[in-house]
């Protein structure tokens, strides 16, 4: 049984508990007004229900607890959950994805497991919400995300940034510019490293390359040795992993 299975099933029983949770609050409410009104024969009546209620409920709790029996860490550290997620993302999404290495590429980034956390990793984002068909939907999200990129303005703000950390009219590493744009309230929180390392993909995959002043921006990828937290990477539609560091302007 896959985890989209599992839950459908969890939650039928959740909705079902539910249920009868109403009817043991309904019978609650009739017992108080019973009592209210002084009306004894119906309070011991009405007593009775709920008491056979409350059971009912106990027990069907207990059995939908008892029923999840689904081991997250075998999945997570398996590749099932990445056939879980392919399938639901080509059958509802209709979106291309790859497995490479054990790994999920849904451009422009690259999903894995990380079963001790009970989480997957999209990008440098820990996702908690493992239903597949979630997964899935936010997969074309960010795709679309990345496809709908206001690349032109990205552009414009990234020359700002640049011109206010460079010496010397050097390059700037993309992370000093997240750094710097991550001041602004709210920014690191509508925009994660994970959607910032989208918007450098859409503007190096796009063909515009000359700000509004003339300036020409050059993308650099990193040559030698580099610390990963200095790079942005992102998984190009072809698999192809890209990790950006720099940029600069002439």
């Amino acid at each position: 049984m896959g985890l989209e299975e599992a839950l459908n099933s969890q939650e039928q029983s959740i909705i079902d508990t539910i249920k009868l949770s109403k009817k043991y609050t309904a019978a609650l409410a009739k017992w108080k007004k019973a009592c209210s009104e002084g009306r004894v024969v119906d309070m011991v009546k009405i007593s009775s229900i709920a008491s056979s209620l409350i059971k009912e409920l106990t027990e069907a709790t207990l059995n939908t607890e008892e029923q999840w029996q689904f081991d997250l860490g075998s999945y997570l550290d398996g590749e099932m959950w990445i056939d879980e997620v392919r399938e639901y993302a080509s059958d509802r999404n209709s979106l291309r994805t790859l497995v490479v290495n054990g790994e999920l590429l849904s451009s422009p980034i690259t999903v894995h497991s990380a079963p001790a956390r009970g989480c997957l990793l999209l990008g440098k984002t820990s996702w908690f919400k493992l239903r597949p068909t979630l997964v899935a939907a936010e997969l074309k999200r960010l795709r679309d995300k990345t496809e709908n990129a206001k690349s032109q303005d990205f552009m414009e703000s990234l020359q700002l940034a640049w011109k206010y950390l460079s010496k010397n009219d050097e390059e700037v590493k993309f992370k000093e510019i997240y750094d710097l744009f991550c001041l602004t309230p709210g920014y690191k929180k509508e925009v994660s490293p994970a959607v910032f390392g989208q918007q450098i993909y859409a503007l190096h995959k796009s063909s515009m390359r000359l700000t509004k002043s003339g300036n020409r921006c050059i993308i650099e990828l990193p040559t030698g040795n580099v610390k990963d937290k200095d790079l942005f990477p992102v998984t190009s539609e072809d698999g192809k992993v890209l990790r950006y560091y720099t940029v600069r302007f002439a």
